[in-house]
């Protein structure tokens, strides 16, 4: 093999642990995180999406030590057209290059590994999240109350439904499909959601009720009324702050800080937020290996 065709191989095999560059350009990817589902079900696509990077640094890796062998058979085995000082020489530079690719593919490995597990722990809390997004109360009534003095009490149930339970787990890929295919270059934030009461507006609050019954007062006859339980939508999904993978206005890391100032789920998307800004910027699995 020749110099220059050598020296190429070896150059091209020291591929970038991203397959995908990140560039400035539209955000493609928020109208795909639009409810919790949405972005548990976009997170879960992107961890797979970053693993693929993981094939890329081994294709990288396999590339260098191929370039090695070849250097090591032409030097024993003699004739090629270079001289055996010339060989040595490459296989010097690609010795070192092999060198810096093993070493950072593993940085990079770890990296991946990292970025995935916080990953998928947040596709975890949007997936709960949506779960019991829209849950209400449901309707009973306790007819023919029996308090008459001091102390009495009378007591009546509800049931909780939770309508979108069963939604996100039960998806299909067609229904998923605009969730699966994820663009890193378009992607500039994950869109995070939170469940909150819903505002207080008309009845939206109230969810008992001492209701007259047809058959008179009951001020002196507590079994004239009825004690009702209305159906009431008791939690709703909103968005919450995104995480900004934008690294020129993500601030910076307060590795020393973090323990104290922030909460357990503030912390651990500090570290989400970062492992992805350093994984999409490149850095440092991409720019280690082109050496």
């Amino acid at each position: 093999m020749k110099a220059p065709t050598l020296i190429v191989a070896a150059i091209a095999g020291l591929i970038g642990c991203l397959s995908e560059k990140k560039c400035k350009g539209e955000d493609t990817e928020a109208a795909k995180q639009t409810s919790p589902c949405d972005t548990a079900l976009y997170i879960k696509s992107l961890a797979s999406e970053l693993e693929k990077s993981r094939t890329a640094a081994v294709a990288a890796l396999s590339a260098a030590e191929q370039n090695r062998m070849v250097i090591n058979l032409a030097l024993a085995v003699g004739g090629a057209t270079l001289s055996r000082t010339q060989l040595l020489t490459l296989k010097a530079l690609v010795d070192t290059n092999a060198a810096t690719v093993t070493r950072n593919v593993a940085a990079c490995s770890q990296d991946l590994t990292t970025a995935a597990k916080l990953l998928h722990r947040e596709a975890g809390y949007q997936w709960a999240l949506d779960t019991f997004k829209g849950t209400r109360s449901g309707t009973n009534t306790l007819g023919a109350l029996t308090v008459a003095a001091s102390g009495d009490k009378d007591e009546t149930k509800t049931a909780l439904n939770h309508l979108h339970a069963n939604a996100c787990r039960t998806a299909t890929a067609s229904q998923i499909a605009q969730q699966a295919a994820v663009s890193l270059k378009g992607l500039k934030q994950l869109k995070l959601h939170k469940l909150r009461q819903p505002a207080d507006s008309g009845n939206a609050l109230k969810i008992c009720q001492v209701k007259c019954g047809s058959s008179g007062s009951f001020q002196s006859t507590a079994a004239n009324a009825a004690l009702n339980t209305l159906e009431t939508t008791l939690l709703e999904a909103v968005e919450d702050t995104p995480i900004n993978l934008d690294k020129a206005s993500a601030g910076s890391e307060q590795t020393t800080t973090l323990s104290t100032t922030h909460t357990e789920l503030k912390d651990h998307r500090h570290h989400l937020q970062w492992r992805l800004i350093d994984l999409l910027n490149q850095i440092p699995s991409d720019k280690s290996t082109q050496q």
